[in-house]
């Protein structure tokens, strides 16, 4: 199919996921076989590795600071302490939900995506800081939050099922992944800016066929996979940087991979949305709106920012997206999970739930922040 019928579908995330839905509970009703769980897991593998490939392909890690603070303090700050505190309030609200699987939930919310409508935030006049902020967090939030929350699910593992040999654990997976993924990012860095024209997209292509290959490699000696794609695209985008044509072949593989996310994590655990008791929900509606805001003020607060612009950062964007949605994904087949199968019910539950909100109230919701933020500009300009 063209590009722009996928590009059509996945800013439309809503839709798509109550379609796919709507399909997962007729299939669940019927004698067909069933999805088991190592066979998601290998899927979502391949899904998360592609996202976080995408998002760490977008910026440059060590120039984030400089270019935009406020995106910074976003993925470094509000993130965390929307986890933390997310984390808290599942295991306290929530009898059965223990302590890792409380903190693996916040994990997965604490992952957004790009659910929001932000074309309202850069058509209006807010200045170019909160702009800046808008555009780079999602990809800034999944390039750091991804592996972060893939090294607490290791801890997790290591700490409730221990094993005597280091090189088979969790944690060393992960360093190795990113060993394997940094080196051949590197190496295809320094091959793109040796051979390829700079105003060419063949750079970030060849960053593609890197990432499957690093992947591949990762996959067979027992490192991280997910972990060594994203880590070509992080090296690869830090030494050689991203163009507008690459760019323009970055949403292309955007516009696919969001999509399939949507859909599989539509089929596969949204129907669990159904079986959920009114404290579950109860707990979705305050995590997606107060939790988050709470972090997000905790984040901005210092920054020399408006009041109003601060408070359109606060309620605005960092809602669990599909970031959330691969994730959960990934974890169906955790075996510290197998008794906790609340932990994919309530994140289902709270990602559906924010998804369908964020596209349906996002461009209005926008729009009233804007206008606040336009009222106080002339209120100051008057006086």
């Amino acid at each position: 199919m063209k590009p722009v019928f996928f590009r059509t579908i996945s800013n439309s995330p809503a839709l798509l996921l109550a379609l796919a839905l709507v399909v997962g509970l007729l299939y669940q009703n019927t004698n067909l076989p069933k999805f088991e769980p190592p066979s998601i897991a290998i899927v979502s593998d391949l899904l998360l590795a592609a996202l976080l490939f995408l998002a760490s392909s977008q910026i440059q890690l060590s120039q984030i600071q400089r270019k935009c603070l406020t995106t910074f303090r976003l993925s470094v700050v509000a993130a965390p302490v929307f986890l933390a505190i997310t984390a808290l309030t599942a295991y306290i609200l929530l009898p059965e939900l223990t302590l890792w699987p409380a903190l693996l939930l916040g994990a997965v919310l604490m992952l957004n995506g790009t659910s929001v409508d932000y074309r309202p935030i850069i058509n209006s006049s807010v200045s170019n800081e909160v702009k800046s902020a808008v555009r780079r967090e999602s990809a800034a939030v999944l390039t750091i939050g991804i592996p972060f929350a893939l090294l607490l699910e290791a801890t997790a593992l290591s700490v409730t099922s221990p094993t005597s040999n280091y090189l088979q654990s969790p944690p060393f997976e992960i360093v190795s992944g990113f060993c394997i993924g940094g080196f051949l990012g590197l190496l295809a860095a320094i091959a793109a800016k040796r051979m390829v024209p700079s105003a060419k997209s063949w750079g970030f292509k060849l960053s593609v066929l890197v990432a499957i290959i690093a992947f591949a490699i990762a996959h067979l000696i027992g490192g991280n996979s997910i972990i060594a794609a994203g880590a070509v695209g992080l090296l690869f985008a830090e030494d050689y940087g991203i163009n507008k044509a690459s760019f323009r072949e970055l949403q292309k593989l955007q516009a696919v991979t969001y999509p399939l996310i949507y859909v599989a994590f539509g089929f596969i655990l949204a129907p669990r949305l159904f079986g959920a008791d009114t404290l579950i929900l109860f707990f979705a509606i305050i995590s997606i709106t107060f939790l988050r805001a709470f972090a997000r003020e905790v984040a901005v607060h210092p920054m020399q920012l408006a009041r109003e612009e601060k408070n359109l950062l606060s309620w605005f964007g960092g809602t669990p997206g599909v970031g959330s949605a691969a994730f959960l994904l990934s974890i169906t087949d955790n075996p510290m999970l197998a008794d906790q199968e609340s932990v994919l019910t309530v994140g289902a539950v709270c990602i559906v739930l924010s998804i369908i909100s964020t596209r349906l109230l996002s461009r209005p919701f926008g729009k009233h922040l804007i206008q606040q933020v336009a009222h106080a500009r002339k209120r100051r300009f008057i006086a």
